[in-house]
């Protein structure tokens, strides 16, 4: 009977960390608080203030415990088995080589006591394969020791005689690809500006209390000018707009420095390492999160500069993943883990790529350019934005109106040239590049291997000009994410027909 090595030989079941119990029970009455609070509120008896607390403490205390003795897990042949339930059994099989990541997350308890949330994910779906809650943290590096042997056995279809005696496969040494220090990650939190949102509300807010007025009102002495004090006493649609530019640009600037101690906080020690054909990504200072991507689910990788990016001389890599389904605690989002570098010099940009993919050279690439005729489009769709915008602020801003119409149409003209002069698409290789945006850049590159379909798209407006969208959808992206607009009509069907060609040649991969 063939069988694996002993590194990857069934195992007897295995349990959770004993502290499970007690994060089980946190989180039990977690759940119960704000039901528990009201029930509190709403009774006067003073039995009941009592025993209510007394009942869903023990509710929970059974819950937890409940849950502890029926969940198990051990490593077998070929899989990872993971076993549930008391009354209801469910026994799950996951097979080494569909592991896609093992990721680990530490808030300040869990770090305290050495242990950690584990999420197995197979890219299979919206949610993980398996959570395991807590594990120690030596158990974890089993684990992952574990799947990587299993994935190199399974990929390299090893099968050993049940009589055979073989060594431990070690696991792949560790390289660390990147490591940010305190000062670039306060430049990351400055540059992504988390927050606008709240800077909207906060100046709408401020709008319905006449705050903009007032604060032009203490910004100007007595002694200033004549012209000034018209302007601050005319309550007019002067002072909303001086008000109001000033209010916005001490809001901008206290959100950006708040972004920054934010991305100080959670990126704390942001490291890249790369453990044979997986990277592994490391950050958080209260809550520390670990997770995993193997480079063979990386479907595309991208890089992009904003405007303050490209003056600070830095960018930022990320990569789409198929399937993700986002790190215990942060929902099903995937961002944080697929960010590779939130901040990196553009110098090094080259040498991160290589080690993600030796075989992308995108320096002296040739991009097909858009339609000569695109910034007119582009213009006039800004011009009818401007002219509603103009139009619904005349309420409010009178004849200061016409300057705002003013700055929406300087606004349209420089967007529309700058996006029509960074769009482009290019062959490179056996892959496929797109580049786009005005003031925040981005280059993104997909394998053929990973594209599911080609996309060639006309709007009547498109017909009208000779015009045309071109674009791949992959299984890590969204459709339309990897597209060229305003294309030439001819230039886009060649390049349509050699993206369907070349999809069709090429074996889909995850």
């Amino acid at each position: 009977m063939p069988c694996f090595p002993a590194s990857v030989s069934s195992g007897p079941d295995r349990r959770l960390h004993p502290l499970s119990l007690l994060f089980h029970l946190g989180a039990r009455l977690w759940d119960f608080a704000i039901p528990l609070i009201v029930a509190l509120f709403a009774t006067r008896s003073d039995t009941m203030r009592i025993l209510a607390p007394a009942a869903v403490a023990l509710i929970a205390a059974i819950a937890a415990v409940l849950k502890y003795l029926s969940y198990t897990y051990r490593y077998d042949d070929v899989d990872l088995v993971v076993r549930t339930g008391m009354f209801f059994r469910n026994e799950r099989h996951i097979p080494y080589d569909r592991i896609q990541n093992v990721d680990a997350v530490q808030n300040v308890a869990h770090r305290f006591f050495n242990v950690a949330v584990v999420q197995v994910q197979t890219g299979s779906g919206s949610e993980p394969e398996a959570t395991l809650s807590v594990l120690p943290m030596s158990e974890l590096a089993e684990m992952r020791r574990r799947v990587l042997v299993g994935r190199r056995l399974a990929a390299e279809s090893v099968v050993v005689d049940e009589h055979t005696v073989t060594e431990p496969i070690a696991p792949p040494a560790s390289v660390r690809l990147l490591h940010l220090p305190p000062r670039e990650l306060v430049l990351a939190g400055f540059i992504e500006n988390r927050g606008m949102a709240l800077v909207a509300a906060v100046m709408g807010v401020l709008w319905q209390v006449d705050a903009f007025k007032n604060l032009v009102k203490s910004l100007v002495p007595d002694s200033a000018p004549e012209w000034a004090q018209v302007v601050a006493g005319g309550g007019g649609g002067a002072t909303i707009m001086l008000g109001g530019a000033m209010l916005f640009l001490i809001a901008l600037l206290c959100i950006r420095l708040l972004s920054s101690v934010w991305a100080v906080v959670r990126l704390h020690d942001f490291t890249l390492v790369r453990d044979g054909n997986d990277l592994r990504v490391e950050y958080g200072l209260f809550t520390r999160v670990t997770a995993t991507i193997p480079l063979r689910r990386v479907q595309t990788i991208s890089i992009h500069q904003r405007w303050l990016h490209r003056r600070l001389g830095r960018a930022a890599i990320r990569v789409t993943t198929a399937g993700a389904s986002g790190l215990p605690g942060e929902g099903k989002q995937a961002a944080d883990r697929e960010w590779l570098a939130p901040i990196i010099h553009t110098a090094d940009i080259g040498r991160l790529i290589q080690q993600i993919d030796p075989s992308i050279e995108l320096d002296g690439v040739e991009w097909m350019p858009a339609h000569p005729r695109a910034a007119g489009r582009l213009m006039r769709v800004s011009g009818v934005w401007a002219a509603v915008i103009t139009g619904a602020s005349a309420v409010v801003l009178g004849w200061w109106s016409l300057a705002m119409a003013a700055l929406l149409a300087v606004r349209a003209v420089l967007r529309a040239r700058g996006i029509a002069r960074h769009l482009g698409c290019a062959i490179v290789g056996d892959r496929v590049a797109f580049r786009g945006g005005w003031l925040h850049h981005v280059v993104s590159v997909a394998r053929f291997e990973r594209i599911q379909s080609a996309v060639f798209a006309q709007t009547p407006f498109d017909r009208r000009t000779g015009m045309a969208r071109v674009g791949v959808d992959t299984a890590g992206m969204g459709q339309g994410e990897l597209s060229m607009p305003y294309l030439p009509e001819d230039v886009a069907l060649r390049l349509h027909a050699r993206l369907t060609d070349a999809a069709a040649r090429t074996p889909f991969t995850w």
